[in-house]
């Protein structure tokens, strides 16, 4: 997907999360993100996938550069709200909780994030995966972006790791929505329509991508 950002004149800037194998919470993931936003000093739009969408809520908070909120499958959440919250505190039968190292790992992740990519690009992808810390998924958000800022969510009904129904409930709160078929991971089985997305979300000239996964 990035060649074709590329090539539309979008320069993306794909952000780690503290979170994601390093350690810390929402707060320090929520940072990076804002300190890669300001680094770059143009019209950005920020990416979110999974659990990436709550990262971007907060993070897009008085950046006037960002012009646009894109969720791919993402959780787009309120103020006060958190994943563990919407799910009820009831991890899903393909997460496991490590309570020693305080995170939660994927299981059965090439079925469930990647069901619908060939099974070599499916292993190459669950290869990369790392263990998130359980804080991240369980602080609450103190603010919402898309309250003051365009937004757009992309629903993915074959998704197995946020159920679509779900996804429908938040895309509620966003300014546009669409829905395909697709499993967890859009950027990889419909590059072209996540391509098409943030090319009409973006606006301004050579603007930055920055996208945000969970």
């Amino acid at each position: 997907m990035l060649p074709l950002l590329r090539a539309r004149d979008i320069d993306p800037v794909l952000v780690d999360l503290p979170s994601a194998g390093k350690g810390g919470g929402l707060r320090d993931d929520v940072e990076v993100v804002r300190q890669a936003v300001l680094a770059e000093d143009r019209d950005t739009v920020l990416v979110g996938h999974s659990y990436g969408g709550v990262v971007i809520t907060e993070a897009a908070l008085e950046l006037p550069s960002v012009r646009h909120l894109v969720y791919l499958c993402a959780f787009m959440l309120d103020v006060g709200e958190s994943v563990v919250g919407l799910v009820e505190g009831v991890l899903p039968d393909w997460q496991e909780l490590d309570p020693e190292r305080g995170v939660v790992r994927a299981t059965s992740a090439e079925s469930v994030f990647y069901g619908d990519l060939p099974a070599d690009l499916a292993a190459e992808y669950s290869a990369r995966l790392t263990a998130q810390t359980a804080a991240a998924f369980s602080e609450p958000l103190s603010g919402a972006a898309w309250r003051s800022i365009g937004s757009t969510y992309l629903i993915c009904d074959q998704d197995q790791a946020i159920p679509p129904e779900f996804q429908r409930m938040m895309s509620q709160r966003a300014t546009h929505r669409i829905e395909i078929t697709s499993s967890h991971t859009p950027m990889a089985s419909h590059p072209q329509v996540v391509a098409d997305l943030i090319t009409n979300a973006q606006g301004g000239a050579h603007p930055t991508a920055a996208a945000v996964h969970g």
